[in-house]
């Protein structure tokens, strides 16, 4: 017998499971020297870890090693059942792990066996080949057998705990004699059992080579290899690579990095940063010393203890039997007796597989045995002899034959974890106490095959276990909206979609997706190629154009090579939806009935949360099997879409397909208003007219901003209440769903509503329309702001809940405990804890830079000559100074993440009246500021040469502002000033010179020289970034303030009431990238967070670190990319950002492409107002203070994701509320009657509109139907139209208007005068000129407007000055000019536009759409009577 540790055999006995094996062949390349990840082991373990890693890390190099071919192991060496549940009792797993435990691994394992199906029902083949695992639910489940009384005892305590829990439906007891009846077995063999439903046979082996087989196709396709070399598995062309035959003898440390693994193979070493182990028996025999321990196990009252790792290899004998016809059936179940040392089942072609019966070879019990080239005579007789004992038929050889000789026998290994932990080893190993780069997955205690699948991607719900892949999926998975999309199903060609866009069904064929991920495009029953966000698809049928109805419905066979022949489809597409239409009407009733069936099971499980069912499982009831046709399913989809009283479809539906029911008592309520609806019943009419009354009172005495008008007083309105309220709150939440969320729940009654009273027949029906009813009816107010109202959720600990309420009373009593000193202190540190690490800067200035509103001043900066190095100190607060990571402080910062900043209002992270005063850099009330402080010093080339962090003492804050950053620059920004709109209720809309930067207050000598060369140092890091691939965006934002301010939210109520104030509203563009001052301080932030992640790396401290993968580029984008010297554009910005990934958090240093960075950045800077800064500092300090970490590798694992992408959501929110007070600004512009010119920026164009940004409010948006700006889009790249700017003086304005005629000598005097004449009545006058790549004037034109009395009033459109710039002839420059002043006269309400021209320039005219009409006449007056200008 071979000793326990040694490596797999070679060869081994011949297992049924792996007759004809692809995949066996010995490797035919290399084995490459380094890796980024290499996974040890080749069956469904280390397979589906490699399905995964590739998966969410595609830009890994991932390699696989396995001892013999795959699936060799345990995979292709056992008994082919999948029993979802454990491998225990549930009551033992009760009594070890606690109820809520044992019920979530009984989930888990059923959902396991869900996705094994899924990908089988997508990847695999049906043709009972290599890649077909034959995956069979057996019609009468499993039997748990008992054979004793001891045995039937704890069978029924574990039925009686399973029914104690709400899961034991179709569990049932059965006596020997009604197991006589159902499978035929000797009654006095056992003394009864217990059938379990939902038991599983395949063919496990076959499911690996499945996955492999799908790995290899998309490891071929991103490399472009030829398909023809997909078979080969270990390629060097591809970035995933399989050695077979390979096994590994060592893994150790590297002693130059010791981030490395070298991984010792009989071909050679190959090096990684993370390995992972899929050995489960042979684990122990290259798991490297002192490697031995991994993440707790949960017990019983919550805790957890730590486990050390102990594998024990134990082999199990099986054998497969045949019967003498295919038709001869055995059994229709999975059959598991003797406490699970007996086990069979029959395939679909009629083998029986039966093994077991190691606990007769006594006395191991075959424990510590890892050898499976050899088989026990002992066990292989008892196999032979178990059958005829209990089936009277195998006896009497009518089923079996009379030899019982089987077709094959064989042995394998498994791997039992320690008695008192019976779960797996999963996640990351420790060395010396600290995280290494090595994770496990192994020891399943001969848990069935369904366990090991799904161990990989869900460990951390399991266990509280971080694995190396959920840092794969942290990296993706960070927020709903992107996030989530790493989960979506693939799609390929010839795939079905359904798509729902703004109300509309879309079905139709997969055409390949795009570069682009995030979209779609389908080809539609109609033909039409319509491209949609993925986060649109609401259902998807695999591989539909290769479905047998599919087939059988085309006339000839399609070739899936082209959109034109995808149009093919239609008419297979149009029998599958009627196909499923008409299965739903045949199955009408079942499927209403499905509704109460579920609720009530729901309800007697009484599980937590939502009621929550897939089409599968509703069609699986509806039609009483689980061997389910497309059609059927789809059918099932259907219904639970359009019966929107009880079912509501997940944000996630395609994902999981999941519909959550409705509350019975609220699907009622639904019923019940649509009946109230239908028939206009009481009900309906009262609420309607009290509506009506509202809206008629308004339409009389408010104004059209929504405020009473003059001495009007509200009348003494009754509440809406009773039965109103049911309608009042249906229109609420429809009003305040997210824009992605699916509202068709509530459309059909809000429409019908709105219509009945008369005022919005003429509107589309969206949910803009009906909040402005709520603000029509007094129940909101003018400034409701909608963004607000849709997130409730994320807002929890910010806004408008108890909770928060909470929050700021206990921040407001904390910090008032604190600054007042009294004797209780609130937990806060009684002493500074760093006092003797301190470092103190004197009088060294900290040149603190923001804008001059802010009140909270995180990060200050100075520069510091020490010898012949120049260091840089980037001071940021300190709030980890007074607040200790337990503190009540530190607990709502973590639970509001950040500071939340609207236009009306700030929420802030912690206390402001202990930041401002204490904490933010240059408070009044301090002398000396605490900081932690990051120095660096960098080398000639940008790099970081040296650095410090420590704590440290400021006591020179010198508060600076952009502008003032930028005078000293020697920024003068020309005479270019900043543009404010503005409208308040006094003054209406205005339109003002916010400042001028010639106006700023210059600095002292002393920071000028100071600032000059942090810029330099900026300047040389910002370039050393840029050429490791960093992209800056040049984007505009718009600042928006509101007064007054705070202005709060007003609380829901049912009383109507309308407001007498007015708040004004103001808004102007910035760019920062074009302010040097903002570009150096966002430098130094980042060389800050460089420097963290180097620290941390060499303490090996957890960190948060923002990481960033490299998307894919191609064209245009690339060339852009590698040009990029002044920023990316906004046209080439909207190119590139739907191939870039997310930013994600992750505790492993990596990459951040758009910054540029390879070696690991953190966010450190702003611990003022966002959480996970606040973290860090915790951590660093504990570090230098060689305490115990307060946040570890694990902690950071599983919260930092969570925490960031409330960052990402909260940070959406703000820009949401921005817009909405952006878009509130023109809508009251638009009231009052404004006729100015905005400029339009496009970005990018489609068929009947283009889409852009308006730069003077910095507010994205589109232009339907259009086509004038489409062709302004057409423009040459580089080259854009926009108003004319006072700046154009400098920019060649004039000197192109030479071109016309004489222009004359104007001095910037004149200029300003005339400019500010045209810009005062801009209402009349629109110059608009059109600039090339280097902003110069190239072309120009004006209209100007004519009010007439003539036709009531009209208004005729001048068009005068048309001009380009000789050297840019034959651009189509002036054509670009006509058209969009023919536009913006449009606009205007003009009802003609007339020019002048020569007769040389009659054709160009004629051209742009102008015709030859009457004469133009002329008077020149004399010069001896010319008058002096008005």
């Amino acid at each position: 017998m071979a000793p326990v540790n040694t490596l797999p055999v070679n060869p081994s006995t011949c297992s049924y499971w792996l007759q004809d094996a692809p995949y066996q062949q010995e490797p035919t390349h290399s084995l490459p020297c380094e890796a980024d990840v290499v996974v040890v082991g080749g069956g469904i373990t280390g397979m589906s870890a490699l399905y995964w890693l590739q998966q969410f890390r595609p830009e890994d190099k991932i390699v696989l090693l396995e001892a013999r071919g795959i699936s060799s192991g345990a995979t292709g060496r056992n008994g082919g059942i999948c029993w979802p549940g454990l491998n225990e009792g549930f009551r033992s797993s009760i009594n070890q792990y606690g109820v809520s435990t044992a019920r979530s691994l009984l989930k888990f394992e059923q959902e396991c066996v869900r996705q094994m199906q899924h990908i089988i029902e997508t990847y695999a083949d049906t043709d009972g080949g290599s890649h077909d695992p034959q995956f069979r639910v057996m019609p009468q489940g499993g039997m748990l057998i008992f054979k004793d009384q001891e045995q039937r005892e704890e069978g029924l305590d574990d039925l009686a705990a399973l029914q104690e829990c709400g899961f034991a439906e179709g569990v049932k007891f059965l006596k020997p004699e009604e197991l006589e009846q159902l499978i035929g077995i000797n009654p006095e063999t056992c003394t009864g059992g217990l059938q379990v439903p939902g038991v599983v046979i395949f063919w496990a082996a076959k499911f690996v080579f499945t996955l492999t087989r799908e790995i290899l196709k998309r490891a071929t396709a991103t490399s472009q290899l030829d398909p023809s070399e997909v078979s080969i598995l270990d390629s060097p062309k591809r970035n995933v690579q399989i050695f077979t035959h390979t096994p590994v003898n060592k893994i150790e440390r590297s002693l130059e990095d010791t981030r490395t693994y070298n991984v010792q193979t009989s071909r050679g070493n190959i090096s990684a940063t993370k390995v992972i182990l899929a050995t489960n028996a042979w684990t122990e025999h290259i798991l490297p010393s002192g490697y031995n321990t991994t993440q707790p196990v949960p017990t019983e009252d919550g805790m957890t203890k730590a486990a050390k790792i102990k594998i024990t290899p134990v082999r199990n004998q099986v054998i497969s039997l045949r019967p003498i016809s295919e038709q001869e059936r055995l059994i229709n179940c999975a059959v598991s007796a003797n406490a699970g040392y007996e086990y069979y089942s029959q395939r679909p072609n009629g083998d029986v597989i039966f093994g077991g019966m190691r606990n007769i070879h006594l006395p191991d019990m075959e424990y510590n045995v890892a050898n499976d080239a050899e088989l026990v005579p002992l066990i292989g007789d008892a196999l032979r002899q178990y059958l005829p004992k209990r089936f009277p038929r195998v006896r009497d050889g009518s089923l079996l034959g009379e030899t019982l000789e089987p077709t094959h026998e064989w042995a394998g290994i498994m791997g039992f974890a320690p008695e008192d932990r019976r779960l797996p080893y999963v996640g990351q190993l420790k060395a010396a106490d600290k995280d290494s780069g090595i994770y496990i997955c192994a020891g399943y205690t001969g848990q069935d095959l369904d366990v090991e699948w799904q161990s990989i991607p869900d460990q951390r719900q399991r266990y509280s276990s971080v694995t190396l892949l959920d840092e794969a999926v942290n990296a993706t998975d960070t927020e709903f909206e992107e996030g989530w999309r790493a989960k979506l199903p693939t799609f390929r060609t010839g795939d079905f979609a359904e798509v729902h866009l703004r109300g509309k069904t879309f079905t139709g064929i997969v055409w390949q997706p795009l570069s682009d991920s995030r979209k779609i495009t389908i080809v539609s029953r109609t033909g039409r190629a319509l491209t949609f966000n993925i986060d649109r698809v609401a259902y998807h049928v695999p591989d539909f154009a290769n479905l047998t109805s599919t087939q059988r419905a085309l006339p000839e066979p399609i070739t899936l090579n082209s959109v034109d022949a995808l149009k093919g489809f239609r008419r297979p597409i149009d029998e599958f939806v009627r196909a499923a239409e008409q299965t739903r009407s045949a199955n009408f009733i079942k499927y209403e009935k499905a509704y109460v069936y579920f609720w009530d099971k729901h309800q007697r499980e009484g599980e937590e949360g939502d009621c929550k069912v897939t089409a599968r499982q509703v069609a699986e009831h509806v039609h009483g099997k689980v061997e389910l046709t497309p059609t059927e399913i789809y059918a099932a989809h259907l219904h639970l879409e359009k019966d929107d009283l009880h079912f509501i479809p997940s944000p996630l539906v395609c994902i999981n397909g999941e519909f959550t029911l409705r509350p019975q008592d609220e699907a009622n309520m639904a019923s019940l208003i649509k009946e109230w609806i239908r028939f206009k019943d009481g009900p309906f009419t009262s609420f309607v007219d009290k509506a009506n009354t509202m809206l008629k009172f308004r339409e009389q005495h408010v104004d059209k901003f929504g405020i009473l008008k003059g001495e009007a007083t509200m009348e003494p309105f009754s509440e809406f209440k009773g039965k109103d309220e049911v309608f009042l709150n249906m229109i609420r939440r429809y009003a305040s769903l997210p824009t992605e969320a699916d509202a068709t729940q509530y459309e059909v009654f809000v429409s019908a509503i709105l219509k009945a009273t008369g005022f919005y027949r003429q509107y589309e029906l969206n949910r803009d329309v009906a909040a402005q009813f709520l603000r029509d009816l007094g129940l909101w107010t003018p400034w409701d702001n909608t963004p607000l109202r849709q997130h409730p959720n994320a807002l929890a600990h910010h806004l408008m809940t108890p909770t928060a309420a909470e929050h700021n009373r206990t921040m407001s009593k904390a910090a008032s405990m604190f600054l007042h000193r009294g004797e209780d202190k609130a937990d806060f540190y009684e002493a500074d804890n760093c006092i003797n690490i301190r470092r103190d800067f004197g009088h060294l200035p900290a040149y603190a830079i923001d804008d001059a509103s802010a009140n909270e001043i995180d990060d200050a900066i100075s520069i510091d000559q020490q010898g012949n190095n120049t260091w840089v100190h980037v001071h940021v607060a300190d709030p980890t100074a007074y607040i200790p990571p337990g503190h009540n402080l530190a607990r709502i910062a973590n639970a509001r993440v950040q500071t939340l900043y609207l236009p009306q209002l700030n929420v802030s992270m912690l206390p402001t009246a202990l930041t401002q005063q204490n904490i933010s850099l240059g408070s009044t009330s301090q002398s000396k500021q605490f900081t932690m402080t990051f120095s660096f010093c960098l080398a000639e080339d940008g790099s970081i040469n040296d650095y410090r962090i420590g704590p440290g003492i400021v006591r020179n804050v010198q508060r600076l502002t952009y502008d003032q950053v930028d005078k000293s620059l020697g920024v003068s920004g020309g005479d270019e000033s900043i543009t404010e709109y503005q409208h308040t209720q006094d003054d209406g809309l205005l339109i003002r010179t916010k400042h001028n930067p010639q106006d700023v207050t210059p600095l002292p000598d002393e920071a000028c020289k100071d600032l000059i060369q942090l810029q330099s140092i900026a300047i040389t890091h910002q370039k050393i970034r840029e050429a490791e691939g960093g992209v800056a965006f040049n984007r505009l934002t718009a600042n928006v303030t509101v007064a007054p301010r705070p202005l709060e939210l007003t609380p829901i109520s049912n009383m109507p009431h309308f407001q007498r104030i007015l708040p004004s509203i103001s808004v102007f563009a910035s760019n920062g990238s074009s302010s040097p001052a903002h570009v150096m301080v966002a430098e130094m932030m980042v060389i800050a967070g460089r420097v963290c992640a180097q620290f941390a790396k060499e303490r090996n401290i957890p960190m948060p670190y923002r990481v960033q993968p490299a998307p894919s580029l191609e064209g245009n984008v690339q060339r852009a990319l590698a040009n990029n010297t002044s920023g990316i554009s906004a046209v080439q910005a909207a190119q590139l950002l739907p191939l870039m990934h997310p930013a994600a958090v992750s505790t492993f240093a990596s990459m951040h492409w758009a910054l540029g960075i390879h070696d690991g950045y953190v966010k450190v800077t702003s611990p003022l107002r966002r959480y996970l800064d606040l973290l860090s500092h915790w951590n660093i300090k504990a570090s230098l203070l060689n305490e115990g970490l307060p946040f570890s590798k694990q902690w950071i694992d599983v919260m930092g994701p969570a925490v960031q992408q409330r960052e990402k959501e909260l940070n959406r929110i703000e820009q949401q509320c921005d817009r909405w007070w952006v878009l509130e600004l023109l809508r009251r512009y638009k009231l009052d009657g404004y006729q100015g010119l905005w400029t339009f920026r496009v970005e990018r164009a489609s068929e009947d509109r283009v889409h852009g940004t308006i730069e003077e409010l910095a507010i994205g948006g589109q232009l339907k139907g259009i086509h004038s700006i489409g062709d302004v889009a057409a423009l040459p790249s580089g080259y854009k139209v926009r108003p004319l700017s006072r700046g154009d003086y400098e920019r060649g304005f004039l000197q192109t208007l030479q071109v016309l005629t004489e222009v004359g000598q104007h001095s910037r005097e004149d200029w300003n005068d005339r400019f500010d004449y045209m810009k005062k009545h801009n209402h009349e006058y629109f110059t608009i000129v059109i600039t090339d790549p280097s902003s110069r004037v190239v072309g120009a034109g004006t209209i100007f407007i004519e009010r007439k009395f003539v036709h009531h009033n009209g208004l005729v459109g001048h068009i005068e000055d048309i001009a380009v710039d000789a050297n840019q002839q034959g651009k189509k420059l002036g054509l670009r000019v006509i058209q969009a002043l023919k536009y913006i006269g449009t606009q205007a309400g003009v009802y003609k536009v007339i020019l002048d021209c020569s007769d040389k320039n009659i054709p160009f005219y004629e051209k742009c759409g102008f015709k030859h009409k009457e004469y133009e006449m002329v008077w020149y007056v004399p010069s001896d009577q010319l008058k002096a200008k008005l």
